[in-house]
């Protein structure tokens, strides 16, 4: 089927092109998309309806989060073996997974960490490695290694990505012991939460792990010529749920399960390790049983109290303001349940920074439209030519959505900034149309043929002007490392909505004029347009009357920027009050779990006097994210209030720095080890593999030499 002639389509009431459009359509230079879009009025309506609702679906289903889901070249392995010493983990552990990992296609570099009980090695990858499939080939080397780790090891492998920081994390406080508080959390908690759509996993720190523990009096132990070792292989091999056979009945074949497994402490005493003449010699023979705990490896405390602290994690391409909205629904129903003096108190929600976002775009869209409509009013004095153009902004936005969405972009705080920016260059190429349009109708022209001049006179510079931003922008799209994966986003974001734009100032905008405004007597300018011509006009005769002082006026000003550069801080990211920061604590090594918790609670006691903390999470022997740590560091997770509900209005980076003044001077045994960090900072260091901008590294076989080195380089 051929496309009618636009004469045969032409809906009634309008000049055919022949008649006023034909003269004026080969006059002048531009692109003249109008003459072809005008008898399409009804389609090209109807599509940018369509368009416009798929964006508030796209808008509504694309992921969010603080970051782009950008892709660090790099695998994390944590190896935990509870109660191993660090000569231990090293040897049995570390070294082994260094060996297995290091042989593993595009790796560059392993790092490791080996402390009391776990290991921690860092697999850095090539750049433009296939991440997906390197962390498939650490994984499956790990499993090949599994049987030889020791006995009661757990790995975890993730690649370094946003997803492995938590994006939210509350605490569960009260109960009646630890070990009970830690069973609500982890056996009932854990699982609701982890049914959220979007929910990676969810991690429980904190409370006591219950276990049955056995205790033997040597003196019996010897007496009856037996060791420990033999009592615990006799309790592993009774103390089991095995299948020893099957039966046949019939139609019907059933397996025949032995069940040993001890029920309560007076099970175990009762279990017989071994037969002494003719006489069994049972558990309660050699000692006793008793209920008790695993050994506390960490201490997390909120609000002055013991507590379990609850970290989710979002998976990769997840919502983050999705399973914020489904977690404060599934903690209200548990609020309801929950065993009495249980309390479920949240810390940090990511999808407040997330939705304080979208609220900023929404914000800078409305101001944005409504200065718009009131300037062009100011100016056009014409209530129609001003909701025309203030019709840009909304859909040029919209429409950016789904081209967002179809290139698989997220709702970031990158992107979103990318959106802020385009604002105001969006309705820019609007305004330019539309006003030209206006002048050729004040000037006393009229019908289709005026909007189709108009247009096409501006149309070269709309474009011009459009992809001249465009391409300032583009380079960031080809910067590498994490910085260009970062504003990767923006810039697609940025290039995306000014196309889209430039399209509806030069289609859309111009047909809706052409129906509504162009069988109009458009007013004059007025008096107010006249001030502000008259002035440039003088300027610019000026300006050409001495064109070498008007260079050189022009050079001169490019002295300030120069000073600016020297004066204006440097960085990755602008210092944003996100409401959240951390505190890094370390003691010196060695220092037990007892006696940092004790020096981090006068830290606590600081924290709850200060007016402007709505909560925190104390972690010793624990840390945000994926980390082996020891016993003598730490941090604290410190959430803020709303800033209209601070102390004196204050902003995020004057209460760190009077934290921090605070502290080292209520807590000198931090002092020299104390850092405050925001969020998202302390979370984009740990990404990038750098807590500074910069690092030494020193290595060699001998420790200790290393040690008096390193603390040799740190004076320098």
């Amino acid at each position: 089927m051929t496309a009618p002639p636009l004469e045969s389509v032409r809906p009634a009431g309008t000049e055919s092109p022949s008649e006023e459009g034909h003269a004026s359509g080969k006059s002048g230079r531009g692109l003249n998309l109008v003459a072809a879009a005008r008898p399409y009025f009804g389609l090209i309506v109807l599509t940018s309806a369509l368009l416009s609702v798929l964006g508030v679906v796209a808008m509504l289903h694309m992921p969010s989060g603080i970051y782009p889901e950008v892709a660090f070249p790099r695998v994390v392995v944590i190896a935990q073996t509870p109660g191993l010493a660090v000569k231990d983990v090293e040897v049995s552990v570390t070294r082994p997974i260094e060996e297995q990992v290091s042989v593993v296609l595009g790796v560059i570099r392993v790092r490791s960490k080996s402390v009391r009980g776990a290991s921690e090695i860092n697999v850095d990858f090539a750049p433009g490695t296939n991440m997906i499939q390197a962390l498939n080939d650490v994984r499956a080397r790990m499993a090949e290694l599994g049987s030889q780790l020791p006995a009661g090891t757990n790995t975890i492998v993730e690649r370094q990505t946003p997803s492995i920081f938590p994006i939210i994390s509350f605490v569960v406080t009260g109960g009646k012991n630890p070990s009970a508080l830690y069973d609500y959390a982890y056996y009932d908690l854990r699982p609701r939460i982890s049914r959220i759509p979007n929910v990676s996993y969810v991690t429980v720190q904190g409370g006591d792990i219950r276990e049955i523990v056995v205790e033997v009096d040597p003196q019996t132990l010897v007496a009856a010529n037996l060791s420990i070792a033999d009592v615990a292989d006799r309790l592993g091999k009774e103390h089991r749920l095995k299948a020893v056979g099957r039966i046949d009945q019939g139609i019907n074949g059933y397996q025949v399960i032995a069940d040993t497994v001890a029920l309560d402490p007076s099970a175990i005493e009762d279990m017989v390790v071994v037969e002494k003449n003719g006489q069994p010699l049972r558990v309660r023979d050699l000692g006793r049983v008793v209920i008790s705990h695993e050994d506390r490896t960490k201490a997390i405390r909120s609000d002055g109290k013991n507590a379990v602290a609850l970290t989710v994690f979002r998976q990769l391409g997840g919502n983050a303001l999705s399973i914020s909205n489904d977690l404060n629904l599934v903690l209200a129903d548990a609020r309801k349940s929950a065993p009495a003096g249980i309390q479920i108190t949240p810390v940090y929600d990511q999808g407040n920074l997330v939705r304080t976002a979208v609220y900023n775009v929404r914000d800078a869209i409305i101001y944005g439209a409504l200065f718009s409509v009131l300037i062009l009013l100011l100016f056009l004095k014409s209530i129609r030519a001003t909701l025309i153009a203030s019709l840009a902004i909304p859909l040029s936005l919209l429409i950016s959505f789904v081209f967002l969405y179809l290139t698989g972009d997220t709702l970031n705080l990158m992107s979103l900034g990318g959106l802020a920016i385009a604002i105001g260059l969006i309705i820019d190429d609007t305004v330019v149309v539309i006003e030209n349009i206006s002048r050729h109708l004040a000037a006393g022209e009229t019908g289709d043929g005026a909007v189709d001049r108009a247009s096409k006179e501006i149309s070269g510079a709309v474009i011009g002007s459009t992809f001249t931003t465009i391409l300032v922008f583009l380079p960031l799209a080809f910067v590498h490392g994490v910085i260009g994966q970062f504003f990767q986003s923006l810039s697609l974001a940025l290039s995306v909505s000014l196309l889209v734009s430039m399209v509806v100032s030069l289609t859309i905008i111009p047909v809706l004029a052409s129906r509504f405004l162009a069988r109009r007597a458009m007013p004059t300018t007025g008096p107010i347009y006249a001030v502000f011509a008259n002035a440039y006009e003088g300027l610019l005769r000026v300006g050409l009357r001495f064109p070498r002082a008007s260079v050189l006026l022009a050079l001169l000003m490019v002295i300030p920027v120069g000073w600016l550069a020297q004066h204006v801080k440097w960085g990755f990211m602008p210092d944003m009050d996100e409401g959240a920061f951390v505190i890094d604590y370390w003691m010196p090594v060695g220092t037990s779990l007892s006696q940092t918790d004790k020096v981090a609670r006068r830290v606590e006691d600081i924290l709850r006097k200060n007016e402007s903390v709505a909560g925190y999470i104390r972690r010793t022997g624990a840390e945000l994210g994926l980390y082996a740590t020891e016993p003598h560091r730490g941090d604290i997770l410190v959430s803020l209030k709303p800033e209209n509900e601070r102390e004196h209005k204050a902003k995020m980076q004057d209460i760190m720095d009077d934290l921090e003044k605070e502290i080292k001077g209520a807590v000198p045994e931090l002092a020299p080890k104390l850092e405050l960090v925001p969020l998202i900072r302390d979370q984009i260091n740990d990404l990038s593999g750098v807590d500074k901008p910069i690092e030494i590294k020193i290595f060699g076989p001998d420790f200790n030499v290393i040690r008096e080195l390193a603390e040799k380089a740190g004076q320098i």
